[in-house]
């Protein structure tokens, strides 16, 4: 009995322990359970996402797609220690994982990881769970495994059946979701890409795989940034590092890719952090989308634009566009500048202030109608543009209106000016055309060949046709010509069309209407086939008359030269002019400045008679329009217009002709008229002629008024205390002024003729001064001269070349000064100022001015120089033993033994006292090479210095201290290289004296 109830108790110990196990393990898959509920919603969630994506198909929303699937896969692989019991399920987990380390997207197995999770639960077949018994316990285990088995499987249903459908169903579609995001990311239109921490590509789509030109697996593990063009790859790694740093996206930008070929693509892409990455693991997705064909079609587009806009800059046109409601005005097609315009918005007001209010009156109008009637319009108005210009515009309109019922009025404007500017020189140059045909030749003529028509022109230059003709010569033969030369210019017409000359011309005598013989001048152009054969000839004929009595009275006014007396060469030019122009009488006047009111005849002529001079008011002769207009021409009415002006002697006058008197400097000095008792009309020649002999007239007024101007310059040359002297191009004295006599001491009838190179002391520098002004006209300088006692003397010059009418070179003025003295307080000036009074050497600011040369020369031309500061030993002592007499004559032979010591090229100087520094340029480029030419001349130097010296009756003998500071091509200043010499010369003293010592050297130590 007590065995049975210890068996009892015992098995009731042992199936409340099983029981309480049983509930452990029940409670661990419920956990589980849940667990999978969790992985199942965000199933779930990734599966809104995907939706999500389908909609916007934006980069954000991919981001948080892949994110999720991250999140997912995470999940999962936390499930993996809870199966460490389950061989199938840690295998499930190993696959997902395996997968998910591939580079793919996230975890694409993790609906069947959670499933394995399940049906581990509800499958004994899978495997014992942690807790059971195996197949080989007892009766009493059997049965309580079954129990317990029985008791979780109860209480499984009970608690987790609903759950357990849910997460199977939810599991399904996420399998289901992620297959299809997968479709998705691969058949995306948009190129994308996933890129690691360190920048490589862990994946690409078909799309991006074929806007780079590669396949998808050659992309895979390639650096990002080698896509990229190289001018954008520095913008892209600080993009992408800045993404990656702040977890946002970079927007969208427009970046440059190569192409496998080469070939630039052009993308627009944006850069994503992916949700739940960051640090090593964080990834960046890149959504990129071509637009290389939409940047070729907008280049193409703006090179389109620019090319119209352009052409229609060139071609003056453009567009107006007017919006009634409101009322608002824009052009297009860059108006001209001109306009004062621009492109863009425009009030109505500031268009209609650019119209005059004729033009305004009419645009208003015709836009009105246009409104009313809804009729086009095209109109040409006057606009004003900048300065007061006048640009005619065209402006065509019509009516429009837009989908909102909205009235407008578009058109085109365009700018006629330059148009109307070819019309207008077309139009010039037919009257040009027109004008010239009628002054240049008398009548043109053209005779037909084949046909033997004959075309004369008329008065106004319009060619009519004459009675035809037989033959060539008879077209030219007219009864007019002389009978003497008919033959003669009948021979000649024949005769250029034998021999194939291209043209014709000859002058003969021909009659007038009145009967008497004038000279007929005809040339005419020859035209021919291919084989040479006459086709036609055309001609002019020139009346040439007047102009032969023109030439033969300039070729007489050009060979009239001046005369000793003014009057008579006047006269006779006068009587030239009235000759040439076939007048009945003329005068020269000339205007005098203290009385300008009148004036005043030098020459008249009347029917080849000279009159008296005489006097007359300019107000009350047509002379006076010649102070304005240079040229004046009265061809008839002249008493009407001038009645006291327009006789001269017993001439009365209806015609008159004059020129006004005009020197280089542009003022009037006189008139040249001629008058005629009949109306004469003005020909060609008249103006001409006038102005022919309006010029030789001034040109001789203006000689007489030189000479009396030179005159009275030679008298003032008379009068100068300079030396003023002319020479001829070998330096001999054509004139030689007082002031010349005074400082040489030569008379001018001692110096005329003489060659100037008696009184130079150096012959190579007057060579130079002359063939330095006659090449540039003038020199300016300083000579060393003799006078004629033999004694030197300093002269300052300026000589300056003369040329004659052909410019050429005639002689040469020379000016000079005795600057002697000047020159002596000068140089006793620079003497105190750069020079020591007692030893002759330069002084501190010389030696200053001098050194700064020497620096900038060392570095120009990369040389070494070297500065030597020197100090004598135990100068104190001979001043205080035989005193400063003594002693100024010690320092003063130390200086010349200095000075014997270096070349001419380098620099002694006294500061002061008994310190003396040399300057030592050009030496040699490399720096140790220079500091052993240094070293020599140092040691030169101290051997000199120490030699004993005489000094009167005194024999001495000193040393001296020397410190050497050298430089180079590197710049250091002033201060610091004296610094450094005098440091070296104090520690030459420190040395012992009488010795030398290099600042570099005491430096490095």
């Amino acid at each position: 009995m007590l065995i049975g109830v210890l068996a009892f108790t015992a098995m009731a110990c042992w199936f409340i322990f099983q029981y309480q196990h049983q509930q452990r393990l029940l409670q661990d898959r419920i956990e589980l359970s849940m667990e999978i509920v969790e992985l199942s919603t965000r199933l779930d969630q990734l599966d809104d996402l995907r939706a999500l994506y389908r909609q916007r198909q934006t980069a954000a929303a991919l981001a948080q797609v892949i994110a999720k699937a991250d999140e997912v896969a995470m999940t999962a692989r936390s499930l993996r220690p809870r199966f460490l019991d389950d061989p199938a399920g840690l295998a499930c987990i190993d696959r997902l994982s395996a997968q998910h380390a591939a580079p793919d997207f996230s975890a694409p197995t993790a609906g069947a990881a959670a499933r394995g999770c399940v049906a581990k639960l509800v499958d004994p077949a899978r495997g014992a769970a942690p807790g059971h018994f195996d197949a080989h316990a007892g009766p009493w285990q059997v049965y309580g495994a079954m129990l317990s088995m029985s008791t979780g499987i109860l209480l499984l249903v009970l608690f987790g059946g609903n759950a357990l459908r849910t997460v199977l169903r939810k599991e399904q579609a996420a399998v289901l979701a992620q297959q299809r995001y997968q479709q998705l990311f691969d058949d995306a239109i948009n190129g994308m890409a996933i890129v690691d921490a360190d920048g490589y590509v862990l994946k690409v789509n078909r799309s991006y795989a074929q806007m780079m030109g590669y396949a998808e697996h050659e992309l895979e593990g390639v650096e990002f940034l080698s896509l990229k063009h190289p001018a954008d790859r520095g913008e892209a790694c600080e993009i992408i590092e800045e993404v990656m740093r702040k977890q946002r996206s970079s927007g969208s930008r427009e970046r440059r890719y190569l192409h496998r070929s080469g070939v630039v693509v052009w993308a627009r892409s944006s850069l994503t952090v992916l949700a739940g990455t960051s640090g090593a693991d964080c990834r960046v997705l890149v959504v990129a989308e071509d637009i290389t064909a939409e940047k070729i079609r907008d280049d193409r587009l703006r090179r389109s634009e620019s090319l119209v806009r352009n052409a229609s800059r060139m071609a003056g046109i453009g567009g107006w566009a007017l919006e009634l409601s409101p009322a608002r005005l824009e052009l297009s097609g860059s108006p001209p500048a001109c306009f004062g315009l621009e492109e863009g918005a425009l009030s109505i007001r500031a268009l209609g202030a650019k119209f005059p209010a004729r033009a305004r009156r009419q645009l208003l109008a015709a836009l009105a109608h246009c409104r009313q009637s809804g009729e086009s319009f095209d109109v040409e108005l006057d606009l004003h543009g900048t300065g007061g210009a006048i640009h005619p515009v065209r402006l065509l309109g019509q009516a429009m209106v837009d989908k909102a019922g909205r009235q407008r009025i578009e058109g085109a404007w365009h700018d006629l000016t330059s148009i109307r500017r070819g019309e207008e020189a077309l139009r010039r140059s037919e009257m040009r055309f027109r004008a010239i045909a009628r002054v240049s030749n008398d009548a043109f003529w053209e005779w037909d060949a084949a046909s033997g028509e004959l075309w004369r022109s008329d008065d106004d230059g319009r060619m009519l046709p004459a009675p035809r003709i037989a033959q060539v010569h008879e077209a030219l033969l007219f009864d007019r010509i002389h009978p003497e030369e008919r033959d003669a210019v009948r021979d000649s017409i024949v005769s250029a069309i034998a021999q194939g000359a291209p043209e014709w011309s000859a002058q003969y005598r021909y009659r007038r209407a009145d009967g008497s013989y004038g000279y007929l001048a005809d040339r005419a152009t020859i035209m021919r086939d291919s084989d040479g054969n006459l086709l036609r000839m055309v001609g002019g004929m020139l009346d040439v008359t007047d102009r032969r009595r023109v030439n033969q009275a300039l070729m007489q006014m050009a060979a009239s030269v001046p005369s000793n007396t003014p009057a008579a060469f006047f006269d006779l030019l006068l009587r030239h002019l009235v000759r040439a122009l076939d007048a009945d009488g003329g005068a020269i006047a000339q205007i005098r400045e203290d009385d300008a009111e009148y004036a005043h005849t030098i020459a008249a002529v009347i029917d080849d008679v000279s009159l008296p001079r005489m006097s007359y008011r300019f107000a009350d002769t047509p002379c006076l329009g010649l102070l304005e207009e240079r040229e004046c021409i009265v061809p008839e009415g002249l008493q009407r217009l001038y009645p006291s002006g327009g006789r001269m002697g017993n001439l009365v006058a209806e015609a008159y002709a004059g020129a006004a008197l005009v020197n280089s400097e542009g003022k009037v000095l006189g008139t040249i008229f001629v008058l005629y008792r009949r109306p004469r009309a003005q020909d060609e020649l008249m103006r001409p002629v006038l102005r022919v002999f309006a010029e030789r007239a001034t040109a001789e007024i203006e000689r007489l008024e030189t000479l009396l101007h030179l005159r009275e310059k030679a008298e003032l040359l008379n009068h100068a205390q300079e030396a003023i002297t002319v020479l001829d191009l070998r330096l001999r004295v054509c004139f030689w002024n007082p002031g010349a006599a005074r400082i040489y001491q030569l008379s001018a009838e001692q110096a005329l003729g003489i060659p100037l190179h008696a009184h130079y002391v150096d012959a190579d520098a007057l060579a130079a001064a002359l063939d330095c002004v006659l090449k540039t006209g003038e020199w300016c300088g300083e000579f060393r001269q003799l006078r004629n006692n033999g004694e030197q003397f300093t002269v300052e010059e300026r000589w300056s070349l003369v040329r004659n009418e052909l410019g050429e070179p005639y002689s040469i003025l020379r000016v000079g000064n005795d600057v002697t003295e000047r020159k002596r307080q000068e140089e006793q000036i620079r003497n105190l100022a750069y020079y020591d009074t007692l030893t002759g050497l330069p002084n501190r600011r010389m030696f200053l001015d001098r050194l700064r040369l020497a620096q900038a020369r060392a570095q120009r031309l990369r040389q070494h120089g070297a500065l030597l500061f020197l100090d004598m030993d135990n100068f104190k002592g001979i001043n205080d033993t035989h005193g400063h007499h003594v002693g100024d004559m010690f320092l003063c032979s130390a200086a010349q033994r200095l000075a014997g010591c270096v070349r001419a090229a380098d620099t002694v100087a006294r500061l002061g006292g008994d310190e003396f520094v040399v300057l030592l340029e050009d030496l040699h480029a490399n720096a140790e090479a220079a500091a052993a030419q240094v070293e020599t001349v140092a040691q030169q130097l101290v051997a000199r210095l120490g030699a004993p010296m005489l000094l009167g009756k005194v024999h001495w003998r000193s040393t001296a201290s020397i410190g050497v500071a050298t430089f180079g091509p590197e710049p250091v200043t002033i201060e610091a290289l004296m610094q450094r010499a005098d440091r070296a010369m104090y520690a030459a003293k420190a040395a012992g004296r009488d010795t030398v010592r290099f600042a570099q050297s005491l430096e490095k130590t």
